[in-house]
């Protein structure tokens, strides 16, 4: 074909098909909207991604955990607002239930190295400590439960001496329970 041919034929397939030459910008509008669709759509995605990361990093209160049982709670620790809650139970409103034996022993033993405790022995954090503590069982089923670890749990009220006289009975108890110390009874002394 020659130059003539191709022209005339061009001049021809616009007469027939008058949208033939709008198929570039259709195609081209087309692309366009659909980058802006896969744009938009990333940028939702990478919003929607990032409000769900602050809401996580956003510490949860207990009351957003404990719905129905805050209240009991704040009655028997006899306080009025959920801010003055204990750090263990901010803690697990925070954490899984996988989370929450590991979070119990740590606060434990953080205690019993800071000046307020009154044992040098934390107490043994069981899968029933934990239950009886959410279930707010605060006492345990005997004097000295050493099963659930609630031995430890002594109230102590009254001064630095008070306080350092119970911290060396519960030492004393706890070499006697271990069983590497026992007491010769009196009468046993006067025999020798």
């Amino acid at each position: 074909m020659d130059q003539a041919l191709i022209n005339h034929r061009a001049q021809i397939l616009k007469q027939l098909l008058p949208a033939l030459s709008q198929t570039v910008e259709t195609l081209e509008h087309a692309l366009s909207q659909m980058a802006a669709a896969v744009l938009q759509n990333t940028n939702n995605n990478r919003l929607a991604r990032d409000e769900k990361l602050a809401r996580e990093q956003t510490p949860k209160l207990p009351s957003d955990k404990y719905t129905f049982t805050l209240n009991i709670l704040l009655e028997y620790l006899e306080i009025a607002d959920e801010q003055q809650l204990p750090k263990l139970w901010h803690n697990w409103s925070n954490c899984t239930k996988k989370q929450e034996f590991q979070v119990l022993t740590e606060l434990l033993q953080a205690y019993t190295c800071s000046p307020e405790a009154f044992t040098s022995t934390p107490p043994v954090v069981t899968a029933k400590l934990i239950q009886d503590l959410q279930n707010f069982l605060f006492v345990s089923e005997s004097m000295d439960d050493l099963k659930s670890g609630l031995q430890p749990f002594i109230i102590v009220e009254g001064s630095a001496e008070y306080r350092k006289a119970n911290l060396e009975v519960s030492r004393l108890y706890g070499l006697l329970i271990s069983g590497e110390h026992y007491l010769v009874p009196f009468w046993a002394t006067n025999m020798f």
